[in-house]
């Protein structure tokens, strides 16, 4: 056996035994060229020989796992989470400098044992759960809580407008999403102030109950029926851009309610890794959107998104990647959400075929919903601070898709996470203590894995992206 085949077989028999616990579970410039084909037939014929050892090895050492005078296998899938101290998070009982054992139960045994040692994470601009994944479950995935039949909200004049298939890639126009209008849009939870509020601008904002499906994003609908994706994911503050980003890097947006009103000066996560001396980047063609947080494109850590191509084909990629869209590629509206979805895949095709897959972790999120609607109200949350107390509610529901190895197939979780349980991902792996009372509540997005089951270890290829749907 491989040292390789071995390795991941202690990994494989420790996540047994962790199973039984109950543990299943920004600058618009030029845009990169990705050094990737948008080639529905691809296949893995090209991937690194790196890459296909591994992958082999890992099946392998699955497959041996419970011979004779070995351990005994995991039973495949594992148990769902049972997660311990999900009640006390929900009642908002740990706070800053808090880590997993306290938090979350997780060993320093079994965080040991957990096979990942690479995230890379993608937050794209804009756009809600139901815009896009309103009809997933008519179109592959009948878990997904989508689009009820009785949702609508109604015009300035009082007219009736139900969600309908949009016939453009493009919106009309960006809606409003500021801390007020998105606060209108909410309503105390009724969630129909989505067109009143996006009237503006000539527009009689029934735009914003427009969808996409399939036809339009067949990669995103890839995603969302073959990889794991949560439906209760919601951002985390009922606002723009620049808060919702500010609770990702420092699990605070230190009382930044809107975009460009400040840049805050706190610890953020960027720190913690640091100090840690985990690695770490943040590639992009264009300036930082991390800049909120003031980590500019200046920051050494900061590289060319060609890097990131070149750092995934060489396996040599840092702990941690995240990966800033520019121009077309954030899917801000009213952009092509096309060039997005085209710029995703690459990244997709890049991870998959890397050396480093079979033990990486690929996060698809949207930072807000962007004033586009959704029909869920976004439930109660934990402070970051005392201090904060008008920050006591999640933003709408946005995307979030994780690939991995050992992402659950065709899985929905329907526990609530937002944005800082991508930020207590990060500290849960690399053993760093809560930033904020925020994300010390987070549960980490342990229920979208099987740790004990790595079953996508051979990623299938993506089907090619969507085009031409906006003339």
């Amino acid at each position: 056996m491989t040292s390789v085949r071995l390795g991941l077989l202690l990994v494989l028999t420790a996540f047994g035994s962790f199973g039984s616990f109950g543990c299943g579970g920004a600058a618009d410039d030029e845009a990169t060229t990705a050094p990737t084909t948008d080639d529905a037939s691809s296949t893995d014929d090209d991937a690194p020989p790196a890459e296909a050892g591994a992958a082999a090895d890992a099946a392998d050492a699955a497959k041996e796992i419970g011979s004779e005078n070995g351990p005994v296998a995991p039973k495949c899938p594992s148990a769902p989470l049972v997660d311990p101290l999900a009640d006390e998070r929900k009642a908002c009982k740990f706070g800053r400098g808090d880590r997993v054992a306290e938090t979350l139960g997780i060993t320093k045994a079994m965080r040991a044992s957990i096979p990942l040692t690479h995230l890379v994470i993608v937050m794209n601009e804009n756009r809600s759960f139901d815009h896009y994944f309103g009809h997933l479950a008519d179109e592959g995935q009948p878990e997904a809580d989508g689009i009820p039949a009785t949702f609508s909200n109604k015009d300035e004049a009082g007219k009736v407008v139900k969600p309908f298939h949009l016939s453009s890639t493009c919106l009309e126009r960006d809606a409003t999403h500021g801390w007020s209008p998105y606060h209108q849009k909410w309503n105390g939870g009724k969630m129909d102030g989505y067109v009143t509020e996006s009237a503006v601008g000539g527009s009689n904002g029934h735009f914003a109950m427009g969808y996409y499906d399939k036809s339009d994003l067949p990669f995103y609908n890839f995603l969302g029926k073959t990889w794991a994706i949560g439906d209760r994911n919601f951002a985390s503050v009922i606002g723009p851009t620049w808060p919702n980003r500010d609770y990702l890097y420092a699990a605070t947006s230190d009382g930044v309610t809107n975009t460009g009103e400040r840049v805050i000066k706190v610890r953020t996560i960027f720190d913690a890794m640091d100090d840690a001396k985990v690695s770490w980047s943040i590639y992009g063609s264009g300036g930082s959107r991390a800049h909120c947080v003031g980590v500019t494109s200046d920051n050494p850590n900061h590289h060319s998104l060609a890097e990131f191509f070149e750092d995934a084909k060489s396996g040599k990629l840092p702990k941690v990647s995240f990966l800033d869209p520019s121009g077309s590629q954030d899917e801000h509206p009213a952009g092509n959400v096309q060039g997005g979805e085209a710029w995703a895949r690459s990244l997709y095709e890049a991870v998959r075929k890397s050396p480093a897959w079979p033990k990486t972790a690929l996060i698809y999120t949207y930072d807000e919903g962007g004033g586009l609607f959704d029909h869920v109200p976004p439930p109660k949350a934990c402070l970051a601070s005392a201090s904060e107390g008008k920050f006591d509610r999640l933003g709408p529901r946005v995307p979030l898709l994780v690939v991995s190895p050992y992402a659950r197939p065709h899985h929905v979780s329907h526990v609530t996470h937002d944005h800082t349980s991508i930020t207590r991902l990060i500290e849960l792996l690399n053993d760093l203590p809560a930033l904020t009372g925020r994300d010390a509540n987070a549960d980490a997005l342990l229920d979208m894995f099987d740790f004990a089951c790595p079953s996508m270890l051979d990623a299938p290829a993506a089907p090619a992206s969507g085009k031409g749907g906006c003339p």
